[in-house]
């Protein structure tokens, strides 16, 4: 069983609609962020937080996963890319325990490096054991697969950041905090950059939204390690969290509506090219472990 990014019908009704709430709720930014805005509301603190972890977790996975699978064969890329793969399992893990850390913060339970540290260890000892107890069926698609999770980590960031800095769109939270926070409202159709950038204005596009429907690479390995049937149920779980997050940023005056659905069909779209056309190249051009054997040998 392949690994599947969307289907030709998903990518027919998906997309169409999610631009057509894009310029619909662009005119209605404002009103609808008022009737939703409640910063004292924690469920939502928790859900933008927690709607995030899966696609971190993974990302810690497939570092795993490339620790495990890598050369060694040969001295010096054994020693590389298992530096390489072990820095990146534990930046993620660490990014993992800093949102917890910041967050925490924010809500005012103070600076619990404690829980940074721990969630940290649980994240790497968690994607270890899955990566060194389940039976793993094909190498190369392992590692295919693995790569494809951690580009499209780095893409996401790169979209992300670009656009923001770009974008400079301020946050309904920071505008609360001024005199005129209505006439401060910026319209997502106009674009502003300005330099030194600043957090108070990274409204457009949502990061977290794009993390949270890149929890998509759940799909694929639910269907390659239970050997389960595709069907619209497993796919509905990425979309379901994606939507979850979404509102949740909007309710604790983060982003507006229309930043959460550009940031739902970015990170969809980066999903849908990574594993349509990245992944199966890079199976085509992975050497199998057999080739890899010969190819010392020779």
């Amino acid at each position: 069983m392949k690994y599947r990014a969307l289907s030709n019908k998903e990518r027919w009704i998906v997309y169409p609609l999610l631009v057509v709430i894009f310029i619909a709720v662009s005119f209605f930014d404002l009103p609808i962020t008022q009737a939703l805005y409640d910063p004292h509301d924690v469920s939502a603190r928790i859900l933008e937080f927690v709607g995030e972890q899966l696609f971190q977790f993974f990302a810690v996975l497939s570092s795993a996963i490339l620790f495990r699978f890598r050369d060694k064969k040969c001295l010096w890329k054994n020693i590389l890319f298992g530096v390489l793969s072990g820095i990146l399992a534990i930046f993620f893990a660490g990014y993992a325990g800093g949102q917890f850390f910041s967050y925490a913060k924010d809500l005012g339970w103070g600076k619990l490096y404690w829980a940074f540290f721990l969630i940290l260890v649980a994240y790497l000892f968690g994607a270890v054991a899955i990566v060194y107890t389940l039976p793993v069926k094909d190498e190369k698609e392992a590692v295919s697969y693995a790569l494809s999770v951690v580009v499209l980590y780095a893409l996401i960031w790169v979209v992300m950041t670009g656009l923001k800095t770009i974008w400079q769109r301020p946050r309904w939270r920071y505008l609360v905090t001024t005199e005129d926070p209505v006439g401060g409202f910026r319209s997502v159709w106009e674009p502003r950059p300005n330099w030194p950038f600043r957090s108070i204005y990274a409204s457009f596009p949502s990061g977290h939204t794009m993390n949270a429907i890149a929890s998509f690479v759940l799909v694929p390995f639910l269907l390659r390690r239970f050997d389960l049937k595709d069907s619209v149920w497993i796919r509905l779980i990425p979309y379901f969290i994606g939507l979850l997050v979404a509102l949740s940023r909007i309710i604790v005056g983060a982003h507006f509506a229309s930043d959460v659905t550009m940031g739902y069909l970015l990170g969809l779209a980066l999903y849908d090219v990574t594993f349509t056309f990245l992944f199966p190249f890079l199976e085509r051009v992975i050497p199998s472990k057999g080739e890899i054997v010969q190819n010392t040998a020779e």
